[in-house]
């Protein structure tokens, strides 16, 4: 169960019109694009951005998602969505998310994304580079 207070890394986010459905919340499945957002932001955050996977010739894939839903947002509301990685496998991350209306502590959405790093060519898992899990570790002071 993941601990809900709250991470390292944070984006800040509006929810656009156009993310709502036909009730004026944030469809479901946008939660998770908003994950992957933070995702990409969390990278550039700890300085191994999305280009520098690519100029190692890597790519990942998400493998598993799951979003528990606690709230909802409506459009032009201020989300932080909180992201840190607490597992660091041979080839895979696993990431933490959590969605926050700004300036309130109590989590609307909470879950996870776990990426398998691949070789984009032949689209078979590689180990996670070492740049990375010190990146990592050094972000989210963990232990080595």
């Amino acid at each position: 169960m993941m601990n809900m207070s709250r991470f390292r890394f944070s984006l800040p986010l509006r929810v656009r019109h156009a993310d709502t459905d036909a009730q004026g919340h944030v469809f479901f499945g946008n939660y998770f694009s908003y994950f992957d957002e933070a995702v990409s932001a969390y990278f550039e955050a700890i300085g191994t951005p999305m280009d520098y996977l690519y100029k190692l010739g890597l790519d990942f894939y998400y493998v598993d998602a799951h979003c528990q839903y606690k709230g909802s947002a409506k459009s032009e509301e201020k989300l932080q969505v909180d992201a840190r990685i607490d597992r660091i496998g041979n080839t895979s991350l696993n990431v933490q998310c959590a969605i926050y209306r700004e300036g309130h502590d109590q989590a609307i959405a909470s879950g996870h994304v776990t990426a398998v790093l691949v070789n984009p060519k032949t689209r078979q898992p590689v180990r996670v580079p070492d740049e990375i899990r010190q990146a990592v570790h050094q972000f989210e002071e963990m232990d080595e």
